[in-house]
């Protein structure tokens, strides 16, 4: 089992859910007095078709850890994910808009985008204009109705008696404003009806039956301005369903053990009825590509394949059946053939070394360690690059600085950028060595990096070198990287 698979599968998972989201408003009148949470529910569902827009955003905070052992050796997974979002929207015409950043983070490697979309009606059709830094994107979304973060039924339900709920004594302040808090929890087919309504693309992410919707409950606290009897805040503590959709993730794996840290999300309204009328930019419109609807697990990859996260996960199905993508067939003499940019690299793998992913068409292709039942765990990852000059992968691959915000990271040592000539070719490497320890016991790793210009595109290799045993450095060397670059053929 792939440690970055089961992470990065995970990782795909949760940020599609979270990402698909697109929003309708909520809110009224005042309406009454509290009473109770039945009362307050249904004076909050009475006033939620008297809104004409809303403005607020939204952030999530989640971690998780999952470790386990294979062939007596163990592996652990760190993987931390953020959101944080402002948005706006209009019933009529139905538009809402979004802007802010994702991150996601594992095993040290991190990724940070700047997201902004509209989803807006055009001709009858819903169009969303997404930009995630690679340019605007133009799609017609199919058979789609703009959808609730959290929708009327959740009121509705309280109101009624469906979902048990609190009224809580004390008020609390939102936006300088007094608000009651309404506390509730949903579990079993409420929180699945939940989820799927809140947050468009679940099903098409987990796949039918793939998560114990009984295993898992969301507590839920929502505040309510006091004044307006509108919705003011919406605090969600999903510790449990998270802990269903890694389980999910990694196809409920004999012996891996998996602690949730925090898997909070929020929902906030600042003002009602004070949004314009929602247009997109000008600069959106006209340069924008045009692409069929895609489901949100295929852009959240491919935001991944772009930071070079997802490099060893595609492809990969922990629960042990095919995901449909085929390997790239070998060469009649083993080689293996990627290219990208005009530009082809025929690889032979390193002794010791398999298969693990590959991508020929995009240039990239990873090999892992046949046998890991050793002291020390090899792994390389060879890329034909159209996106980086020199100067960006010295910067690249010398900068340590990031893991001084991670306390998981020890003994950094970090080198300068060096030069050798392998067979005549000048190639630069560097190489970084530290202790990772996530709590579930230390790995000393080296990972080393080379790269050679091929016309106007850069060829990567990288070896990542890790050893289990105390107070042991990996055995990770300049050599067996200038080895790996002889074996490769660049065209």
């Amino acid at each position: 089992m792939n440690s970055k698979a089961i992470g990065l599968r995970f990782g795909v998972l949760l940020a599609g859910i979270l990402c698909a989201a697109s929003f309708t408003a909520c809110g009224g009148e005042k309406t009454g007095e509290a009473g109770d949470a039945k009362s307050l529910a249904a004076a909050v569902a009475e006033n939620l078709d008297k809104i004409e827009s809303f403005s607020g955003g939204m952030t999530m905070d989640f971690g998780a850890s999952a470790s386990y052992e294979e062939s007596g050796m163990e592996a652990n997974i760190d993987i931390a994910m953020g959101m944080d979002l402002e948005l706006s929207a209009t019933l009529d015409p139905a538009a809402t808009q979004m802007k802010g950043t994702l991150s996601f983070s594992m095993m040290g490697q991190d990724m940070e985008t700047d997201v902004e979309s509209y989803t807006v009606e055009e001709d009858g059709e819903r169009v969303s204009y997404a930009d995630s830094g690679n340019g605007w994107v133009r799609t017609v979304q199919k058979d789609a109705e703009q959808e609730d973060f959290l929708n009327e039924n959740i009121y509705d339900s309280i109101a009624g008696g469906q979902a048990e709920a609190v009224l809580e004594e004390e008020e609390a302040m939102v936006n300088g404003q007094a608000a009651y808090v309404i506390s509730s929890e949903l579990s079993g087919s409420d929180l699945e009806d939940f989820m799927s309504e809140s947050f468009s693309g679940t099903d098409e992410m987990m796949g039918e039956d793939s998560v114990d919707w009984g295993e898992g409950a969301a507590q839920i606290k929502i505040f309510i301005y006091k004044e307006s009897r509108l919705p003011a805040r919406v605090q969600v503590d999903c510790r449990d369903f998270g802990r269903a959709l890694m389980e999910a993730s990694v196809g409920n794996t004999p012996g891996v053990n998996i602690e949730i840290s925090a898997f909070d999300m929020s929902l906030f309204f600042d003002e009602y009825n004070s949004v314009e009328a929602i247009q997109v930019p000008e600069e959106a419109r006209s340069g924008a590509s045009e692409e069929n609807e895609e489901t949100d697990s295929e852009s959240i990859r491919e935001e991944l394949e772009d930071s070079g996260l997802e490099e060893e996960e595609a492809g990969v199905d922990t629960s042990g059946e095919e995901t449909g993508e085929e390997e790239l067939a070998p060469n009649a003499d083993g080689s293996y053939t990627i290219q990208t940019g005009g530009h082809t690299a025929d690889i032979t793998l390193m002794d010791g070394q398999e298969y693990c992913y590959a991508n020929g068409e995009d240039g990239y292709f990873s090999s892992m360690a046949a046998d890991i039942s050793g002291e020390e765990d090899f792994s390389y990852i060879y890329q034909l690059n159209d996106y980086y000059t020199l100067e960006d992968a010295e910067e690249e691959y010398t900068d340590c600085s990031w893991m001084d915000d991670y306390q998981e990271y020890s003994n950094v040592v970090c080198s300068k950028v060096q030069q050798m000539d392998v067979d005549g070719r000048t190639v630069y490497w560097a190489q970084v060595d530290y202790v990772y320890d996530s709590g579930y016991g230390a790995s000393n790793i080296r990972n080393l990096h080379a790269w050679t210009e091929v016309g106007d595109i850069l060829f990567t290799v990288e070896l990542n070198n890790s050893s289990y045993e105390e107070n042991v450095m990996p055995t990770g060397s300049q050599e067996l990287l200038a080895e790996a670059i002889r074996r490769v053929v660049l065209k």
